[in-house]
């Protein structure tokens, strides 16, 4: 949650009152009535949760977009550099879905953890850390060739990579 709005947020939530009493806690669950109560004037709790800022929508569909960008080149990997032949060898019904992560290991396939995303999303992700990291809305190419360079060498080790693969592994 952005600063500003955790703020607001916090701001919000502080102006609930607690009602003090004699309930206790298992009375509280038997009941289902909420120790909180809500001025008249105050707008419900749920609307300003899911009321979305333009900055909130756009970090939502880029969000969207980094799991489309990851699931997509997950399940593609599964054919990735593949002969049409082989697709067919491989998959020969067609009316089934390609099973994931459960897929028929290549060559290029096998290099990879099965249900792992490949080199293309780990760029993309690079890139997109370049510009949350971008002043004045101006991309920086140099702080991008530092990520990359960084990436190159050591992968995302927080996902158990030890490097990055794409730039200098191939099959051919």
């Amino acid at each position: 949650m952005h600063i500003e709005n955790k703020n607001i947020f916090m701001a919000y939530v502080s102006k609930k009152e607690v009602k003090k009493g004699g309930s206790s806690a298992s009375k509280h669950h038997e009941s289902g009535v909420s120790a909180i109560t809500y001025s008249k004037d105050e707008p419900d709790l749920l609307e300003f949760l899911w009321k979305e800022t333009a900055k909130e929508k756009l970090f939502n569909r880029l969000l969207g977009c980094a799991y489309g960008q990851a699931l997509g080149d997950a399940y593609g990997l599964s054919t990735e550099f593949e002969t049409r032949q082989n697709v067919d060898y491989n998959y020969p019904d067609r009316s089934k879905l390609i099973p994931f992560p459960d897929y028929v290991l290549t060559g290029h396939s096998r290099r990879w953890t099965r249900g792992d995303w490949t080199d293309d999303t780990d760029q993309w992700i690079l890139i997109l850390e370049t510009l949350t990291e971008t002043h004045n809305d101006e991309p920086n190419e140099v702080v991008f060739a530092k990520k990359l360079k960084n990436w190159i060498r050591n992968g995302y080790p927080m996902l158990g990579d030890h490097g990055g693969m794409g730039l200098i592994v191939s099959d051919k």
